[in-house]
This record gives C-alpha cells, sequence and structure tokens, in this order.
C-alpha cells in the first residue's frame, strides 16, 4: 500500500522512474553527502556486456537483461562505489564472471517460473543472488530459493538508503525485535504480516512509504525522520533516523507497544 500525503515532502529520497533515469536520481540523492560516488563508478564495456549475455545463451532462450540491469552495467559493471558491498557484502563485477560457468535456471521459487541467473555472490561465502530474467519481473533471489528483493532497481535504491541516510542525519538508533510474534521460515509472509502493522503507524504519524519498499524491505520517511525495517532474515531488523530526539517519542512508544521492539542508540 502505497500512502499518499496532502502536504509535500522535502526530503530528498528519489522518486519512482525508469532505467534511464536510475543513475541520475542516485547522484541526485548520494552526492549532497558523498560528493565523490560517480566518480567511483566504474562502467562495463559494451563489449563485455555482450560477451555476458553470450556467455548466458540469452539469445537461443528469447530473453534479455532487465532494463535497470543493463543501465547499470554501462554506469557500475564492473565497481558501484560501495552500495552493495557495504550492504549486503558484494562486489559486482562483470569481467569476474567469465571463468566460471554461469548458467541460466528456471527459477523453480518463483510462480511464474521464468528463467533467472547468477549475476554476483558474496564476498566471504560465495552465496550467490540471482535475477529474473523479465521486464515486469526481475525479482532478486539469494542462495537460489529465499526471494530477496521485488527488483534489481528497488535493491539498488534499498543499499543507497542503508549506505547514505544516516548521513542526512544527526541521530539514529538500532531497532530490535524484543517478542516473535512475526517470526517465520516464510520471510516474506513475515515481511507482510509486520509491514501491515507499520503501515497503520506510518499512516497515524504521517511519515511517506517510499516506492522501493517491498515484502521484506520497509523504507518510510518524513523531513524529520525515517523508519527502515529489514526482513530478509527470520525476526528483522531496522533503524529510525532523526534530528531531534522529541520528534520521533511518540513513533517510538507506538513501535514498541503495536510491534515489540526496543531501540539502541548509535
Amino acid at each position: 500500500m502505497q500512502i499518499v500525503l496532502n502536504k509535500i515532502i522535502k526530503n530528498r529520497i528519489p522518486i519512482e522512474g525508469n532505467a534511464e533515469t536510475m543513475i541520475p536520481r542516485l547522484r541526485a540523492y548520494i552526492e549532497p553527502v558523498d560528493s565523490e560516488w560517480f566518480q567511483k563508478l566504474k562502467p562495463a564495456s559494451e563489449e563485455n556486456i555482450e560477451k555476458w549475455k553470450k556467455k548466458l545463451k540469452l539469445e537461443d532462450k528469447g530473453v534479455d537483461f532487465p532494463p535497470t540491469y543493463l543501465e547499470f552495467l554501462r554506469h557500475a559493471g564492473e565497481g558501484d562505489g560501495g552500495l552493495f558491498e557495504k550492504t549486503i557484502g558484494v562486489k559486482i563485477s562483470l569481467e569476474s564472471q567469465f571463468p566460471y560457468r554461469w548458467s541460466v535456471y528456471l527459477n523453480e521459487f518463483d510462480e511464474s517460473h521464468p528463467y533467472y541467473f547468477e549475476f554476483m555472490d558474496t564476498v566471504d561465502l560465495n552465496i550467490p543472488f540471482l535475477m529474473n530474467l523479465g521486464d515486469k519481473n526481475n525479482k532478486i533471489y539469494m542462495d537460489m530459493e529465499q526471494e530477496f528483493s521485488e527488483s534489481f532497481e528497488k535493491l539498488v535504491f534499498q543499499c543507497a538508503v542503508e549506505v547514505y541516510e544516516h548521513l542526512y542525519f544527526s541521530n539514529f538508533e538500532s531497532i530490535w525485535p524484543t517478542v516473535d510474534k512475526f517470526d517465520s521460515f516464510d520471510l516474506v509472509q513475515q515481511g507482510k504480516e509486520l509491514f501491515t502493522i507499520l503501515d497503520k503507524i506510518v499512516e497515524k504519524y504521517r511519515l511517506q512509504k517510499a516506492w522501493f519498499s517491498d515484502d521484506l524491505f520497509y523504507f518510510a520517511y518524513t523531513d524529520e525522520m525515517d523508519l527502515l525495517i529489514n526482513c530478509r532474515e527470520v525476526g528483522f531488523r531496522g533503524i529510525i533516523f532523526y534530528n531531534q530526539k522529541e520528534k520521533v517519542k511518540n513513533i517510538k512508544a507506538s513501535l514498541i507497544s503495536e510491534v515489540g521492539v526496543e531501540f539502541c542508540e548509535e
């Protein structure tokens, strides 16, 4: 549920767009607090992008990379300035894929059974991340079977706010559950149940739910605070960002009573 407010929120959170505007929207958000981010990006060459397509035999299967992924490769296919490494522990590099026998698989864990492919893996444990091959369904999966993000574009912006949002505020506190009433090995169901409660709290305190929220990642904001909740593991974790403690007093009380959490000031 996208919550729409009557007032205009002046927060810098990027608006939803298309593949062509993805990098400019990222720059507009990141550069006020990291002016060198764009210079850190390392693009993949068109030659390597075509080589990657041929290696995966996409044409034989009648599929292509999602436009957002292609656009990202052309700007950051050999280095993303730390977006993925600082959040999910992976380094994106097209050239590093070529020595391995990467394949396209049929995704049995998605009800529409699209093709998906490994496009990066974690630095420490080599846990693969996979992406569905479709313009309208490019969900991200981790370790073959676990849904991780609703789309590649959403994953990029989810990582961006995790890395940079604390630089826009003077204070932030970690959020941890104190009860297990939302815990489930079905992480999507866990997120849906928890986020239904969060929707009501967010509406009560007039936060705007971000377009890149999904069933596993929740982000809502005003000019005075942000709420970030990550449900990609059993249980959940989160952060609340703010400048003035008094401004978050009431929403913290609601989260404690209605969700069951505790806060740890960083």
